[in-house]
């Protein structure tokens, strides 16, 4: 406690100062005078013969009893601080509204005193003239009256209302001699508590609460029916609830037993369920204290009330006793240093202010005495009158009261936030937690049931289950094709580019294929693996599988050679089929279906019988593993046939339609595409390329094929809503329905969606998982359905169920997030050949028949019945559609020289979604910003690198050991700094920056300024691509953002390609380095076609050193006529005679590269020009380690690997290849270990493994047989430590040969610094 000080009264003619909380009062008053929720109201009947004169009069001797009834609060003039001015004397009035004559219904007489009452009680006061108390009267009838008190809280509390009631009927009943005189006032307090507040006790109380509120401290993150407004609200309403007696004697017995006071035993049930709600172990709730803990205060009238925060750690599961004791020390704590004023804590901890919410925290909870009323008056019965409440101070105060041995529960909430029917389910749930605790007190926290049996049941067979149907299961898919085909043999079945196939031309092709698998031994039961892109014989392929008896397993031949391996003999496949451009060396026996298809002739096309039954494996789709390796999901006939079922009624599939099959069939969102598609007796258009690059392009496409119904990506739909939104892309006249998933969709690009489409287009939302088979629940907005913030995903598909579980895999109530569960027929039969994880993840379903799918998801169940989905269960935040371990960022930042602790955490970025941000302790002596964020381009992929690097002694903790977030320095971006920042000037550049500006939603953009480093992705580079083509009117390639990410570089290629200075779709040429006065170096690509190797090499040459770098013409035009190397070096010197007319030239090449460097100086020597100088780094002709395309994609991987700080042996190259993500792409493996530049789009990298297979084959086919050796003034040639020769070839091509050992391998040599040592040492 803080040591004595005399408590004496002051003289009424010095200043007399606020109090702490009247300050902070004031305070808000100034900033929002017309504010109302710091009126007090308080309403009573009053029955009984009442004299209104005599009421009036005891009402006026109050007043002049206490002080503050008569104050007001001037800021006088020239003086900083405002004061209070108490008047001498004051005379209120009670006005009577007289409601006898207006209806004889008690009930309509009330109705009208309370709309009344509600105008009165929200009447604004003035602080400065007051008066700051009023007091009005109804009349009901001659014996029955009401009664309203309205006073501002900066002169009174709750407390004080019930002492002016004691206070006015004392004087009513002419007994007020009878109450104890005043010898202080309100004013003395006030400076009393002003001088303490300057006590050494003061502060050693304020530095408790320091260290308990030091640090973050967390927001409630209650399921709101609607998001916290920017700046926080106070419009209220009440829902009261009551305890039973038994309840309440069972609440008051286990306080007694435990030692405890009954507001612990409750405040912690509160929080409780504030946790299984929340899922937040740190749950601080705020509850007010009066401050009358003098005896000469205790009769006073004023603001005697403070508020404590108590701040509680619900972690690991305590039972419910010892979640007492821990409360019990923790309000033992805070209530012995109650006399910090909340006001002062706010000033000395300065927490950061957001104006959504109240600081510290946003519920608080009391337990308050009973007032009785009812024996104030002989002659009258004065009790209680509710009426609406219209403010509120905090978003749930819940107030408990003990009256006649029964609890009563009055919550107060923010119905900005909250409807009434949820705050009332709240109570509901409370209520039921409470019986659970006291039946047993000693139980974990988490196994309290907080819904009634009621309750549950209705949520189990309602909520949770879809429509039952029984009807069409008992069948295979392929079977069910084959009635089709029957009915409609004439129907276009497939189509593919200019080809297309009939139902019956299908049906007879399949059963053809399916004889020729049954002649190579296959049959049911067995596995065929299936590796190959969109074609008409995957399709015959598919059906063809089925129809032998066999399952399949469709696997994307862009997936790396190993993992492709792994998933052929973890599946045990029987045969592996292949597209016409895939190559496998594996051990199962593999054929190419075109040579399959010049087979087919020899096999009879009549029908087959179906040899399966509908629980058969159909299918088998490998899916991410947590554990290193993929795990293939298998997935049965009864499971497709259901969904299609489920498809063709939600989509409304007619035998007209034309359904895009965009998907690999290694995602099983490709089942959704085709197999309802065939069994409703309608086209599939399949997709013309391997990726979708542009949103002009493939929505053209798509009108020409007359496309009426797609499924896309959630990523794939925002751009092409951004695109229409930004260009004059025409949306496709057939397209009826686009089907959107795999991410929340937003409800604004929703929203941009209707007006674009103008709502002509239905459009589903869909949610689900391969073990669920492809989708579990659907959305379609109805006409009138206006979105803000994520869609929801809708209800369950016919026999699939949907449960929101707690960690006791009990069902959580409406509104509340929960992990998510699915069961039902679209369940899976589990992970081929993996029991255990099995096991771990397909669940006995304790509601029905059947299994559960634990899908790691969080949701939670509108009040509407639809699915709100929140994201992932786990600790993974997800970055541009990626999931990124914050864990993984931080070690890359770690391994970096210089760095010694690094954190990394993800904020809301400006142009939505999130971005990871970083703060790092660094030895200074050696840390350099700039090389640290070139070497993270180059390790990590784009979307896991920080858009900020903050430097800092050492990462704040709280009291606690945790992160202090609250102390962390706010990010800096990486823009340019106010010293390097150069504006944009030409209209080009002014043009880019005003668009990279709103796309990132930055103050600024500087021509240095790069767009990936700046917060920009390979998806907004698209909508960057697609609004410059809108404002130059030129075709501009998406790639030129990639190669040209400095604003300033990319406005003077934009300003070459308008001029008509350079065609976009042939050049080659990349300027790595322009300045210099050297002979300027030309170097070619090695295989793989790009040229972002030789970054390193153009920096150690130094600036003075012009580098230019030749990538292949594969990468500008998928259809390049050069493929061999004799017809690249003749392209390629075109090129460079643009560059540099004469010699004397330099070339060279890594790999490959050098082979074209050689040819190209034969050409020029042979015209006559000099050359002066060709380099070879590691280039040899041996085709050992190309000789298959599993060890081309083996070579393409440690290629892309092979940058500095980074070295990937084979073992560790094993082990990446044995991983993927959720969609089990390439592109996201090569991201999420940061083998791809920075920016790469999915197309592109796709693109780069085309063009590596390109490079692959002109290089097999490459055979020099010059008639002479060359001869120059130096040829340099570096050897790599793992070379198996020395000059090789080379002895033969040319006269003499410069040889250096370089201490690296083949994929690393080309950054070795002393490549560009020896090319500096020219002769």
């Amino acid at each position: 406690m803080l040591q004595p000080l005399p408590l004496t009264r002051i003289s009424r003619q010095q200043p007399l100062p606020l109090s702490a909380d009247q300050y902070r009062i004031w305070f808000m008053h100034q900033l929002q005078p017309e504010l109302i929720h710091f009126n007090i109201n308080m309403a009573f009947h009053l029955r009984g013969e009442l004299d209104l004169a005599r009421l009036q009069g005891s009402l006026n001797a109050v007043v002049a009893r206490h002080e503050s009834l008569r104050t007001t609060f001037v800021m006088p003039p020239e003086q900083v601080q405002p004061q209070q001015h108490i008047e001498p004397s004051l005379t209120l009035e009670i006005p009577l509204t007289d409601l006898t004559a207006q209806s004889a219904l008690v009930q309509d007489q009330e109705q009208t005193a309370r709309q009344q009452m509600e105008a009165v009680g929200n009447q604004p006061f003035s602080l400065e003239h007051g008066p700051l108390l009023r007091a009005h009267a109804w009349r009901l009838a001659e014996n029955h009256h009401l009664l309203l008190f309205t006073i501002h809280h900066i002169i009174a509390d709750f407390d004080s209302l019930k002492l002016i009631m004691r206070d006015l009927f004392a004087f009513y009943n002419q007994q007020g001699e009878t109450l104890a005189p005043l010898p202080l006032q309100y004013a003395d307090y006030a400076a009393w508590q002003q001088a303490r507040l300057q006590s050494d006790d003061y502060a050693s109380q304020l530095e408790y609460w320091k260290n308990q509120l030091g640090g973050e401290t967390p927001v409630l993150k209650m399921p709101m029916d609607r998001p916290r407004h920017n700046v926080m609200t106070n419009n209220g309403a009440i829902v009261r609830h009551t305890f039973s007696p038994a309840l309440t004697q069972g609440l008051v017995a286990l306080s007694k037993a435990q030692g405890v006071t009954l507001f612990v035993t409750l405040y912690s049930a509160w929080q409780v369920l504030l946790q299984r709600y929340t899922g937040q172990d740190d749950i601080p709730v705020g509850t007010p204290i009066t401050t009358r803990n003098r005896p000469e205060l205790t009769q006073l009238v004023g603001l005697f009330i403070n508020t404590l925060v108590l701040k509680s750690d619900l972690q690991g599961n305590p039972d419910f006793i010892t979640l007492l004791k821990r409360n019990r020390k923790i309000a033992f704590g805070a209530f012995a240093r109650q006399e910090v004023p909340y006001e002062k804590l706010v000033e000395a901890l300065k927490p950061e202010r957001n104006l959504s919410h109240n600081l510290f925290f946003q519920t608080m909870v009391m337990l308050l005495e009973a007032e009785r009323y009812d024996q104030l008056a002989p002659g009258l019965a004065i009790e209680p009158f509710e009426f609406k409440k219209r403010t509120t101070t905090f978003e749930l105060t819940l107030t408990f009261s003990l009256v006649d041995q029964q609890l009563r529960l009055a919550l107060d909430y923010n119905t900005d936030l909250y409807d009434r029917e949820t705050v009332t389910r709240l109570l509901q749930h409370l209520d039921a937690l409470m019986q659970g605790i006291i039946t047993d007190p000693q139980r974990p926290i988490a196994d309290y049931p907080i819904i009634s049996e009621q309750e549950r049941q209705q949520l189990l067979d309602t909520q949770c289950r879809g429509p039952v149907v029984s009807e069409g299961l008992e069948y295979c898919v392929h079977s069910l094709f084959s009635d089709v085909a029957a009915r409609t043999p004439n129907q276009i079945a497939v189509r593919y580019r200019q080809q297309q196939l009939s139902y019956q031309q299908l049906e007879k092709q399949a059963c053809q294929f399916a004889r020729w698998l049954q002649s190579q031994g296959v049959g049911r039961g067995a596995i065929v693996g299936l590796v190959t892109d969109r074609s008409l014989n995957m399709m015959v392929a598919l059906l063809g599988i089925l129809k032998s008896g066999a399952a399949w397993l469709p696997i994307d031949p862009a997936n790396p050679a190993e993992r492709i391996q792994y998933m052929l003999s973890n599946a045990q496949v029987a045969l592996v089929l292949c597209g016409d451009d895939v190559s496998l060396d594996c051990p199962q026996p593999c054929f190419s279906l075109a040579e399959v298809e010049t087979q087919l002739a020899d096999f009879s096309s009549a029908p087959l019988l179906c040899l399966n039954a509908p629980d058969d494996l159909m299918y088998v789709i490998y899916t991410s593993g947590s554990t290193g390796q993929p795990k293939g999901v298998m997935v049965s006939h009864r499971n497709v046939v259901n969904h299609c079922a489920n498809i063709i009624k939600r989509f409304d599939l007619q035998p007209d339609d034309r359904v895009l099959q965009f998907t690999s069939i290694g995602f099983d969102v490709s089942i959704q595409e085709i197999f309802p598609t065939l069994l409703r007796g309608a086209t599939l258009v399949l997709w013309k390329e391997k990726r979708l690059e542009e949103s002009g392009e493939f929505l053209s496409w798509t009108a020409h094929e007359n496309i009426s119904v797609m499924n896309l990506t959630t990523a794939h739909w925002n751009n092409i809503v951004a695109d229409l939104r930004h260009s004059r892309i025409p949306v496709p006249d057939h397209l009826k329905l686009v089907i959107v998933g795999g991410e929340q969709a937003a409800g604004e690009v929703w929203n941009h969606w209707q007006q674009l489409t103008r709502g002509a287009i239905r459009w589903i939302n869909d949610y689900g998982l391969t073990e669920t088979t492809v989708t579990a629940t659907m959305f379609e907005p109805p006409a009138d359905y206006v979105a803000s913030g994520a869609m929801p995903v809708g209800t369950a598909l016919d026999n699939v169920e949907v449960y929101i579980l707690d960690s006791q895999m009990q069902p959580l109530p409406v509104g509340v997030f929960g992990a998510l569960y699915i069961g039902g027929a679209g369940v899976a039969m589990g992970y081929i050949n993996q029991p255990e994880l099995t096991a771990e993840r397909f669940l006995p379903n304790p509601f029905a028949p059947g299994m559960l799918f634990k899908t790691g998801d969080r949701a939670r169940w509108r009040r509407d019945g639809l699915l709100e989905f929140a994201g992932r269960d786990d600790q993974q935040v997800k970055i541009r559609g990626h999931r990124v371990e914050l864990a993984e960022v931080e070690s890359a930042l770690t391994q970096y020289s210089g760095v010694q602790k690094a954190l990394v955490l993800a904020q809301e970025a400006a142009h939505g979604g999130q971005q990871l941000v970083s703060w790092l302790v660094v030895d200074r002596s050696v840390y350099q910003e700039a090389a640290l964020h070139q070497w993270l381009t180059e390790t990590l992929p784009d979307y896991m690198v920080p858009v900020s690097l903050v430097t800092l002694d050492s990462i704040p903790l709280t009291v606690n050991g945790k992160v202090d977030k609250k102390r962390l320095p706010a990010p800096v971006f990486a823009a340019a700094t106010a010293e390097a920042f150069q504006p944009p000037q030409s209209e080009m550049e002014l043009m880019l920056a005003a668009c990279w500006q709103t796309l990132l939603q930055r103050p600024a953009v500087g021509r240095q300024d790069n767009f990936f480093a700046i917060g920009g992705d390979s998806l907004l580079a698209t909508q960057v691509a697609t609004r410059i083509k809108a404002h130059v009117q030129h075709a501009i390639p998406l790639r030129l953002l990639f190669e040209y990410p400095r604003l300033g570089d990319l406005a003077h290629e934009l300003e070459r390609i308008v001029a008509g200075e350079q065609h976009v779709s042939d050049r080659c040429m990349v300027k790595i380095q322009q300045k210099g006065s050297q002979t300027p170096l030309f170097y070619v690509h090695p295989v793989g076609g790009n040229v972002s190797c030789y970054f390193t090499l153009a920096q150690h040459l130094g600036e003075d050193q012009p580098f230019y770098a030749l990538q292949s013409h594969a990468l500008i035009d998928p259809d390049s006529p050069y493929d061999t190397v004799e017809s690249m070096a003749t392209f390629y010197l075109n090129e460079i005679r643009q560059v540099q007319p004469h010699g004397p030239y330099r070339l060279g090449g890594w790999s490959m590269g050098g082979f074209i460097a050689y040819e190209i100086a034969r050409l020029l020597q042979e015209a006559g020009e000099e050359v002066q100088e060709l380099s070879m780094i590691d280039t040899y002709l041996t085709k050992s380690r190309v000789s298959s395309d599993e060890i081309v994609l083996f070579n393409f991987v440690l290629q892309l690997a092979a940058v500095p700080g980074r070295q990937i042996d084979e073992e560790t190259l094993l082990a990446w290849q044995g991983k993927s993500y959720r969609h089990e792409d390439i592109c996201q493996q090569l991201r999420a270990y940061g083998l791809v530049p920075a920016g790469t789009s999915d197309a592109e990298i796709q693109r780069l493994l085309d063009v590596y297979t390109h490079t692959v084959h002109a290089f097999k086919r490459y055979q020099p047989q010059p008639d002479t050796k060359l001869a120059l003034d130096r040829i340099v040639l570096f050897r790599a430590r793992d070379s198996h020769e020395a000059l090789g070839v080379w002895e033969q091509l040319v006269e003499q040969v410069d040889l250096h050992h370089v201490d690296a391998d083949h994929f690393g040599i080309v950054h070795h610094p002393q490549v560009g040592d020896v090319l500096r040492q020219r002769s």
